[in-house]
């Protein structure tokens, strides 16, 4: 199988129209083909981006006419909790201030077309959490063999399911963020506070998951994305032990999420390790990667748009 494996999207759909005419698919009756490959989407179609609505429509489109497979992102799964409620009546996801604006992109591509958005809420539910293909693995944000063996056959449109995995602490919501927002790792005992991209203070730091060998790290060392002057205060690996840490080897592993800065060099994280996540809801560009069943992923199959 040929594939082409698209970072996150975030609602930019002109960008992923003119991505996919570089790879050489084109529109035919509605939808985008080519004759030989098909695309795998890494996840958080929706919020930021102007054109939302336009960006589920397509990725929907190819999914359904067998010419690409979808993940779900963060942001798919936290649109479905903000749009779900419990028995008594509340909100999966609180409709803070915070949330809300994260949101808003989205709430504003669907203003006036309620009737439309139930339907999207079923399709998002039924998004895959991870793949696996000989030869090749995809998520959105880490892969975990524990949290993929948790939540095997499992879907959001079971709703026993959905709200177990939006209800912290759970099992259930513990394997779901660990694939879909990858591990962090909590500074708040250091007395650091993060300020991350998108304005946000916090004080967990998103973690590496692999190839973490040596004894202890500084926190820039280890933290995601590579190259955040962080801190250096070091941490030992048994204060990481919670966080996956997958081996390096074995089929290659693509993922989004970490919004990599987008004037760093396009290549892989380490060896069989590639996030395609290049900050195109900030600025930066999307990234696909031209697989044609290679173990050791090539430098020259990387596709930039903008270049």
């Amino acid at each position: 199988m040929k594939l082409d494996i698209i970072g996150d999207i975030h609602g930019h759909c002109d960008t992923l129209e003119r991505l996919l005419a570089r790879l050489g698919y084109s529109a035919q009756s509605g939808v985008w083909k080519h004759a030989e490959r098909k695309v795998v989407f890494l996840g958080d179609y929706i919020d930021r981006g102007p054109k939302v609505r336009e960006t589920l429509h397509l990725v929907r489109g190819m999914v359904e006419s067998g010419h690409a497979f979808a993940l779900m992102g963060n942001h798919e799964l936290n649109a479905v909790a903000y749009h779900s409620r419990d028995a008594a009546g509340n909100p999966l996801r609180e409709h803070s201030f915070k949330n809300t604006s994260q949101h808003k992109a989205t709430l504003d591509a669907f203003s006036g077309r309620d009737d439309e958005w139930p339907e999207w809420i079923e399709w998002l539910k039924g998004l895959s959490f991870y793949l696996e293909l000989p030869g090749l693995r995809a998520v959105h944000a880490c892969w975990c063999e524990g949290s993929i063996a948790q939540v095997r056959g499992e879907s959001l449109r079971d709703r026993e399911f959905l709200l177990a995995a939006t209800q912290p602490g759970t099992e259930e919501c513990r394997a779901l963020d660990a694939l879909l927002k990858g591990p962090e790792y909590s500074v708040a005992h250091l007395g650091l506070r993060i300020r991350g991209r998108d304005g946000i203070i916090r004080e967990d730091l998103r973690v590496r998951w692999w190839g973490r060998d040596a004894e202890s790290f500084t926190l820039s060392e280890i933290t995601m994305p590579p190259g955040s002057q962080v801190s250096d205060d070091r941490i030992t690996s048994a204060d990481l032990d919670e966080a996956p840490n997958l081996a390096l080897g074995g089929a290659p592993v693509f993922f989004g999420h970490y919004k990599l800065p987008h004037d760093q060099p396009v290549e892989p994280l380490a060896e069989g390790i590639c996030c395609l996540d290049y900050g195109v809801g900030h600025g930066g560009a999307l990234v696909a990667y031209r697989w044609d069943g290679e173990q050791a992923l090539d430098l020259l199959k990387f596709v930039a748009e903008p270049e």
